[in-house]
């Protein structure tokens, strides 16, 4: 899927418990709706059973598997992921579920779903939330569902359309203005950039729309959808960042340059520029969200 280290299948199964406490509150009302949006071209519950197959493709933790899951027990459901960590953490959060069909899982290189025995036509519905960008190569892995795809089936995919601000922006702050203060004043660090914990690529419009026709889908519908992070009062937010800066390298990457001392000294600072930046309560912290829906053609 991805060679860099920190997008390898070991990095993501390092930190699959604290991806999904992160993600669970602010990716399900997306998912919820691309589902809802699929559910529309083609129901998920007006076939039987042995016709309709899902592939959650890059399902992670299982946000979208249990909300389709929820809303149509017995749908037959495939969900992959390039990281097995992930997975052992979606079947934790669904072994226990009554009445539900069992969820097939699957380690699965979005890029190359040859690799994880899936065979061509397949599946009846393909869904992707939050994966592709990912990828060394997305356009591969989008050419992959319309593989994976029966004639007539349809996809759904959610991405990013702009770079989220999530911690990095008041941690940039609070670096800088902490060394701009007489007696720690840095000339390099009042400029610091806070890195991104691995590569980001977002999309417009225009791009998912060109990728999907290349990839030989038709009927492309794209929106937006603004998703908003549960509330969080700012104390709760800096104990979280603190703990997370601590144990997930996703976060850790923020503290790296840094001595515990300094890191430690910054947290009013932080405190102030997370206030500064989403207000009490995260009120102003979402994030900008593509959901792109189209379909096979038929024969």
């Amino acid at each position: 899927m991805s060679s860099q280290p920190e997008n390898s299948a070991e990095y993501w199964s390092s930190h699959a418990g604290s991806y999904s406490f992160q993600t669970k509150g602010l990716l399900g009302p997306p998912g919820a709706s691309l589902l809802e949006e699929l559910d529309s071209l083609l129901p998920f519950g007006s076939t039987p059973d042995s016709e309709v197959y899902v592939l959650d493709d890059g399902a992670g933790s299982g946000n979208t598997t249990i909300t389709l899951k929820t809303k149509y027990p017995r749908v037959r459901l495939l969900a992959t992921d390039l990281a097995p960590g992930m997975l052992e953490i979606l079947r934790s959060r669904t072994d226990k579920e009554q009445g539900w069909t069992p969820i097939e899982t699957r380690a699965a290189n979005a890029e190359d779903l040859h690799e994880a025995s899936l065979a061509d036509a397949t599946f009846s519905h393909v869904v992707s939330a939050f994966m592709i960008y990912f990828c060394d190569n997305p356009p591969k892995a989008v050419s992959e569902m319309f593989r994976v795809l029966r004639a007539g089936g349809v996809v759904g995919v959610a991405t990013l359309t702009e770079p989220s601000p999530s911690w990095r922006l008041p941690w940039q702050k609070t670096v800088r203005q902490f060394f701009s203060q007489e007696g720690r004043y840095d000339p390099k660090r009042v400029e610091y950039e806070s890195p991104y914990s691995f590569p980001m690529v977002t999309y417009d419009p225009s791009q998912m729309r060109e990728m999907m026709v290349k990839a030989g889908f038709e009927d492309v519908n794209i929106r937006n959808f603004d998703a908003h992070f549960e509330p969080m009062t700012a104390d709760a937010a800096v104990k979280l960042f603190y703990e997370l800066g601590y144990q997930n390298p996703g976060v850790n990457v923020l503290f790296q340059g840094f001595e515990k001392e300094e890191i430690e000294a910054m947290r009013p600072t932080f405190r102030e520029q997370y206030l500064a930046v989403y207000g009490e309560n995260n009120e102003r912290q979402h994030e900008k969200i593509l959901l792109t829906t189209a379909r096979k053609p038929k024969r």
